[in-house]
């Protein structure tokens, strides 16, 4: 790579106000060429004053303020429509980042330009965990993260995987956008699931990448809503 991609980075945002600090912060530091990144903060119709916060404390990031919340699949599609860089992050607003996280996370392009989708590693907030290294599928349909709670696993390698997490991720904007997106009929949990078995039918690669990590407070924002269940 000759340079790094442009990147619209999208944090979804509800009642999250508690969060944005630690991660807008983490973000705003990191090690990324300013002109090739776009930050966007999409907020769900939240009650909390997360929206004004942002804008009083973080003048430089992007804000689409929805009228409603309308879940982490349609909320995020709504922002990735307005988002003006041939590639599109996602990242879960109770996350802080490390200063090279996007360095490491479009590495694998140098050497496999034709990647379509890259996922993170994600810890816990102190990095003591897994949260994912990769994810499986049971023969019901029905996602799974592998080895989530332990502290090392022997899966921790860059790999093809079925899946992103959805939560600290990128994809090429328009592949993303001739797919339809996350499917907004899952509203929150398995749209990533569901993502990453389209990308896959359609002969994409999914590659995790070990060396950018990110970090996690684990449910900060989901569990404000049910347990995850299938549609």
């Amino acid at each position: 790579m000759s340079q790094v991609p442009a990147i619209s980075l999208i944090i979804l945002n509800f009642n999250g106000r508690q969060h944005l600090q630690a991660c807008l912060s983490s973000v705003l530091a990191l090690d990324y060429p300013k002109d090739r990144l776009e930050i966007i903060l999409c907020d769900n119709g939240s009650s909390d004053d997360s929206v004004a916060y942002v804008r009083r404390a973080f003048p430089t990031v992007g804000v689409v303020a929805l009228d409603r919340n309308y879940g982490f699949a349609e909320g995020n599609n709504r922002a990735a429509a307005q988002a003006r860089h041939h590639w599109i992050g996602f990242l879960n607003n109770d996350m802080w980042v490390e200063r090279d996280w996007l360095r490491q996370l479009v590495a694998p392009l140098a050497s496999q330009p034709g990647l379509a989708c890259l996922s993170s590693r994600i810890l816990n907030w102190y990095g003591t965990t897994i949260d994912f290294i990769g994810a499986g599928m049971n023969f019901e349909g029905h996602g799974f993260q592998i080895d989530v709670g332990r502290k090392r696993s022997r899966a921790d390698t860059a790999r093809r995987v079925l899946s992103p997490c959805g939560g600290a991720m990128l994809i090429r904007s328009q592949l993303f956008t001739e797919l339809g997106g996350f499917d907004a009929d899952y509203f929150a949990f398995f749209e990533d699931a569901d993502l990453g078995w389209r990308l896959n039918l359609l002969g994409h690669d999914v590659w995790y990448t070990p060396a950018a990590t990110v970090y996690h407070r684990l449910h900060g924002t989901p569990k404000q809503f049910e347990a995850p269940r299938p549609p």
